[in-house]
C-alpha cells in the first residue's frame, strides 16, 4: 500500500511538471530593428500605415506616448513587451515598429 501511494504521488509530481506552463521559446535571434534600419527600409507610406495602426491600436488601452519620447532602444523595449498582448497581425506589428522607430528621439 505504501508502495502505491509513493508510485501515484511520483506520477502526480511528474505530470504536473510535463503540464505545468513552459516559458515560450525566444525566436532565432533576428536583428533588433533601429532608428536608421526602420528609415531605410521602409517607404513614407508604410511609415503612414504603422503611424495609423499605431493610433488605432495602442491608444485604445492607455494614452499614446508621442514617439520622440523614447530612443530607439527604449521603444524596442516596450514595444517587444506591448505587441505580443495585442491582436494586430505580425505584418502590423513590423508596420508599427517601424513608424514608431524611425521617428525615435536620437540615441
Amino acid at each position: 500500500m505504501k508502495k502505491l501511494a509513493i508510485i501515484l504521488g511520483m506520477g502526480i509530481v511528474v505530470t504536473m511538471i510535463n503540464c505545468s506552463p513552459k516559458k515560450a521559446s525566444q525566436p532565432s535571434a533576428a536583428p533588433q530593428m533601429t532608428k536608421a534600419i526602420a528609415q531605410e527600409q521602409y517607404t513614407i507610406a508604410q511609415l503612414a500605415s504603422g503611424q495609423a495602426l499605431y493610433a488605432a491600436h495602442c491608444g485604445t488601452c492607455h494614452k499614446l506616448y508621442k514617439v520622440e519620447t523614447f530612443n530607439d532602444a527604449k521603444w524596442n523595449q516596450i514595444l517587444n513587451r506591448m505587441i505580443p498582448k495585442t491582436d494586430v497581425s505580425t505584418t502590423d506589428g513590423t508596420l508599427i515598429r517601424a513608424y514608431v522607430l524611425a521617428n525615435a528621439a536620437q540615441n
